[in-house]
């Protein structure tokens, strides 16, 4: 009895946790450039039946049956599926289309990556994210002595703006990071990600195939890549699994007291 109980507690404990990152997912459908969370199941260490006091025949014994002890949540990774990219109608605002993240240096001047392209100029020249972090760039120069509203960026994050003279001269490129493995990503929250010490970071500056990080697209944004109706589906399949399974619960409390009011 004891282990139906351990075992129901387990699965409710298990699905809450699958609930909370469901609704998650759902509160952040509108978020640019969130990228959908998601877990599996483990099965919890088997127990041979012999061992709990279930009476067995030798046959039985012999082939050392096992019943499960319940689940737990295993690992959260994150999706990193592209997101529909829409038009802003900001020049400094701009999605990858492809692998690639944008590099951003904190206020302890590490690097934090992010899908997030919303930019604008400080009062230093330097181009900046919506946290005031500066975005890293190869060979910029100070914005500020260039017209903020005619820099043109190409697809390969090169950066173009007219300075006094009315010519247009290249003011950086944006530098386009990426990984092998993105679930080694570690989340910092607000949509940046750090990169373990012991992962290859690879860098668009230092290869010749600009293709392998996407494209830069000026004027657009990247959604989420939530699917509302998916996620709703899953959130109702794991309610009625929730439910079902306090049933079980409530089903083996039941039982217990009946085992009891025998005893009487």
């Amino acid at each position: 009895m004891n282990n139906i109980l351990y075992t129901g507690r387990s699965a409710l404990s298990a699905l809450q946790k699958k609930i909370d990152t469901v609704t998650n997912n759902i509160a952040n459908m509108n978020t640019t450039g969130y990228k959908r969370l998601d877990q599996n199941f483990q099965e919890l260490l088997r127990n041979e039946i012999g061992q709990l006091g279930t009476p067995m025949t030798e046959e039985l014994e012999r082939k050392a049956p096992t019943i499960g002890s319940g689940v737990k949540v295993g690992d959260t990774y994150r999706i990193f599926e592209q997101g529909i990219l829409t038009p802003s109608g900001n020049p400094l605002e701009v999605a990858i289309e492809g692998n690639g993240f944008f590099g951003f240096e904190d206020e302890n001047g590490d690097l934090l990556l992010s899908r997030v392209g919303a930019f604008s100029v400080n009062e230093d020249g330097e181009l900046i994210d919506r946290n005031g972090y500066r975005v890293t760039i190869d060979d910029d120069e100070d914005l500020n002595d260039y017209k903020i509203d005619s820099i043109i960026i190409d697809s390969t994050g090169e950066m173009f703006a007219e300075n006094e003279d009315g010519e247009m001269e290249s003011v950086g490129k944006i530098i386009l990071y990426d990984i092998h493995n993105k679930e080694r990503l570690l989340d910092a929250g607000e949509g940046y990600y750090r990169v373990p010490d012991d992962v290859e970071l690879l860098e668009s500056t230092n290869r010749s195939d600009a293709e392998f990080f996407g494209t830069v697209n000026q004027g657009f944004s990247e959604m989420s890549n939530v699917e509302a109706g998916k996620e709703m589906i899953n959130l109702m399949i794991l309610e009625r699994s929730y439910q079902l399974n306090a049933r079980t619960l409530d089903a083996a409390d039941k039982m217990w007291q009946m085992a009891n009011n025998l005893r009487r």
